[in-house]
C-alpha cells in the first residue's frame, strides 16, 4: 500500500511541474494571450492546487497508514480512485474531474484540521510575545538606567551585608575607591 500512495504522489508531482512548463509556454507566446489561453492557464493553476491538495490527503493518508490507523480494504477500494485521478484523469477544461470527496471515510480532515490549529497556535503566541514584550532597544534602556527605588534598595542591601575594610581583600577595597568618588559628584 505505502509503495503505490508514494508512486501516486509522485506521479502527481511529476505532472505539476509538466503543468508549470505548459504555463510557461502559455505566458511566453508572443502576442498579447487571448482568452482562451488565460483560460487554459487558469485552468492548468487550478489542476496543479487539485494535485497539490491530493497529495496532502495521500501524505496524511501515509502518516494514519504508519500508525495503523487505516482500513486496509477500504485502502483497496481508494486506490481504484487514486489510480483513475493519478493516471486516467483528463486535463481538458469541462472533463478534468477533482475527485475531492473520495478520502472522507479516512477522517483526514481531522488531521488538516489539526496541523491547522498548531499553526494557528503558534502564530497567536509569537503575536502575543511581541505584544507583551517591549521592543529591543526599549529593554536596553530600562535595563542600562536603574530607577531610582532599585539604586536605594541596592545600597541599603549592600549597607546592611557590610563588612568592615580591614577583612576586605585590597583588590576590593581599591576597585571601591572610585565609585565613591563618583558617587560624590
Amino acid at each position: 500500500h505505502r509503495t503505490w500512495i508514494q508512486d501516486s504522489v509522485n506521479k502527481l508531482e511529476v505532472q505539476i511541474d509538466e503543468l508549470d512548463a505548459d504555463i510557461e509556454v502559455q505566458l511566453n507566446k508572443k502576442g498579447k494571450n487571448s482568452s482562451k489561453e488565460e483560460g487554459a492557464i487558469a485552468h492548468a493553476k487550478f489542476q496543479q492546487e487539485t494535485h497539490r491538495w491530493h497529495i496532502m490527503k495521500l501524505e496524511q493518508l501515509l502518516r494514519k497508514l504508519d500508525n495503523d490507523e487505516v482500513n486496509l480494504d477500504e485502502l483497496d477500494d481508494l486506490k481504484e480512485s487514486v489510480d483513475f485521478y493519478v493516471d486516467e484523469n483528463s486535463r481538458e477544461p469541462g472533463e478534468f474531474q477533482e475527485f475531492d470527496t473520495i478520502y472522507e471515510e479516512f477522517r483526514l480532515e481531522e488531521v488538516e484540521d489539526y496541523l491547522a490549529k498548531d499553526k494557528d497556535r503558534e502564530r497567536e503566541e509569537a503575536e502575543r510575545e511581541k505584544e507583551t514584550e517591549p521592543p529591543v532597544a526599549d529593554r536596553a534602556k530600562e535595563e542600562a538606567a536603574p530607577k531610582d527605588d532599585s539604586k536605594k534598595e541596592a545600597s541599603k542591601s549592600v549597607a546592611s551585608k557590610a563588612v568592615p575594610v580591614t577583612s576586605r581583600p585590597k583588590a576590593t577595597a581599591a576597585a571601591k575607591a572610585p565609585e565613591e568618588s563618583h558617587e560624590a559628584g
